[in-house]
């Protein structure tokens, strides 16, 4: 988050930084909201490719990775 300067900090994203760090090393998929999604992917770190964790917040992506799934 610090290196977001222009990203505004809420006290709620405590709660969303609690879940990508129970999240990315232990699943495949983890399903957020777009500023979440852009810090987890950000340079240096691009944590979600370091646990090979696929982030995703568009609602169509989710619903087709959901549907493959559950084929």
């Amino acid at each position: 988050m610090r290196w977001d300067k222009s990203r505004h900090f809420d006290a709620n994203d405590i709660y969303d930084f609690e879940h990508a760090r129970a999240a990315l090393p232990y699943y495949q998929y983890f399903f957020t909201e777009g500023s979440l999604k852009h810090m987890l992917s950000m340079k240096p770190y691009e944590l979600s490719k370091k646990y090979n964790c696929i982030v995703e917040n568009d609602i169509e992506k989710i619903n087709k990775v959901l549907q493959k799934m559950a084929s």
